[in-house]
């Protein structure tokens, strides 16, 4: 046994307390509650896609400076809801093409995800679907249609970890960054709250009765109507516009 070799390896003592804890919860900056001002005006639709974003008007209107305006467009740029042209940042205004193959990808990603819940998700977990249902019912009910998204967001958050499906969760969400603005319009919709609840009760009754096959037709048609009313508000017709449900 070689004492000095192993007293120059022995550990050192434990300290009384861990270096590793929760950081302490600090208020929040102005920076944080810009970037949540500005967000929501862009999902309530006080900003519209194609609006121009500019830094002075913002300044002033938010009153904070300069300097954490860029901060907030660069953040708000990384989710998708703001996006550049060559005179400046503008709220993103997402071309057809583009709209086409998200929601064409989601209906994908959605209804595997929906088949997978139904043959694999517990008790629990349906009844945790059923609250996030409710409670899109109720912020319908209040016509708070940021509310509105984030429960639909909780509910498809709790419909892809019942299914065990954590990366098409990930490609859904990066899918759902770009197209963010047009969430909030086809939620915000006329009649979107009665088809919409409808076509989401459709596919939770299916994940409830183990039916693999009607929870992906269900969560498909969700996403494809919501794709033609977003498509619609582009203009003339596309494929995916005119698509009827099979």
């Amino acid at each position: 046994m070689n004492t000095e070799t192993d007293l120059a390896f022995a550990p050192p003592p434990l300290p009384d307390e861990p270096f590793i804890k929760p950081v302490p919860r600090i208020q929040r900056t102005l920076r944080e509650i810009a970037a949540e001002h500005l967000r929501e005006a862009i999902l309530r639709l006080e900003l519209r896609p194609g609006d121009r974003l500019v830094e002075r008007t913002l300044c002033e209107k938010l009153n904070v400076s300069r300097s954490i305006i860029r901060e907030v467009l660069r953040e708000l740029e990384g989710e998708g809801l703001v996006s550049k042209d060559n005179r400046g940042p503008i709220v993103r205004q997402p071309t057809r093409e583009e709209l086409e193959q998200i929601y064409e990808l989601r209906a994908l990603l959605e209804g595997t995800a929906a088949a997978h819940c139904a043959s694999r998700a517990s008790t629990t977990q349906m009844k945790e679907l059923s609250k996030f249902l409710k409670n899109i019912e109720i912020s319908y009910k209040k016509q708070n249609f940021v509310s509105v998204i984030e429960q639909t967001d909780s509910f498809y958050r709790q419909m892809f970890l019942a299914a065990q499906c954590d990366v098409a969760w990930e490609l859904v969400q990066k899918l759902k960054g770009r197209i963010s603005v047009y969430r909030a319009i086809t939620i915000a919709s006329a009649d979107r709250q009665t088809t919409g609840l409808a076509e989401m009760h459709a596919i939770l009754e299916a994940i409830k009765n183990k039916d693999a096959a009607a929870a992906s037709l269900a969560s498909s048609r969700h996403v494809q109507s919501a794709g033609r009313i977003a498509l619609s508000r582009l203009g003339p017709s596309s494929p995916l516009a005119n698509k009827k449900n099979p």
